[in-house]
């Protein structure tokens, strides 16, 4: 219990505190297969966030919450113990077959003070079974990780949302106070890819004279091709948006 929680106390971010969980619960099961499923409101699933080992591999990586041993542990909030998953009815039928056979092991749920979070599974191989014992540890190490992860989520949400309003703060500063409009939309775009996460962004601007999108600022393109752009309104997905 120490272990794990100074192991938690000192990751910067959730993915990091995820990498720490898995690896000193593993440790201390003596095990080298685990894997941990959080639960995303928005989607209403569990989706793998980590695994380790060749058996964990085998599940699913998105699971509905009523979906198996892990949804199970999710829902009711209750450890599931099972001798073997393979053989095991609680496991989901589409996973039938291509879980290794001869291994068991613990569905945990990962819990806050409030509601369980995710779901953490533990796999050993026959004929070794998790005992009642390591499963009280299990639940105790569940509800220190819980908490934590709790507190690492909303940390980086609040630290989201402050880059969040200082991109658009930049951004408002950007429209007024440079007449450029190319360098406007640079500094637009560039605060878009950073803060969305993603590769690439354009800007296309509308001819209204050829009704014609053009293109005007872009960041992340690896060729030229966007920036050749021509697009009637009404055609492809820009045409389709601006129309």
């Amino acid at each position: 219990v120490s272990r794990l929680s100074t192991a938690l106390r000192s990751a910067e971010n959730l993915d990091k505190m995820v990498s720490r969980l898995m690896d000193e619960t593993l440790a201390i099961l003596n095990t080298h297969e685990g894997a941990l499923w959080l639960y995303h409101p928005a989607a209403g699933m569990l989706k793998k966030t980590i695994g380790r080992g060749k058996f964990t591999q085998d599940f699913p990586t998105v699971i509905e919450t009523y979906e198996g041993i892990v949804g199970a542990a999710f829902t009711k909030g209750t450890p599931f113990l099972s001798t073997e998953f393979a053989s095991d009815p609680q496991i989901v039928i589409e996973n039938e077959g291509s879980i290794l056979r001869g291994w068991g092991g613990v569905c945990l749920p990962i819990r806050t003070a409030q509601e369980v979070i995710g779901v953490l599974l533990i796999g050993v191989e026959l004929p070794r079974q998790i005992s009642e014992k390591e499963v009280n540890l299990l639940t105790t190490l569940g509800d220190i990780a819980g908490s934590a992860l709790h507190r690492m989520h909303l940390h980086e949400q609040t630290q989201q949302s402050l880059r969040r309003l200082s991109a658009l703060r930049a951004i408002d500063l950007a429209i007024t106070s440079i007449v450029d409009l190319s360098l406007s939309l640079n500094i637009l775009v560039e605060h878009a890819r950073t803060q969305l996460n993603v590769d690439a962004v354009s800007v296309l601007t509308l001819n209204v004279h050829s009704q014609t999108l053009e293109y005007c600022a872009g960041r992340g393109f690896s060729t030229t091709f966007a920036s050749q752009t021509h697009l009637r309104v009404g055609e492809g997905y820009a045409g389709l948006s601006a129309l």
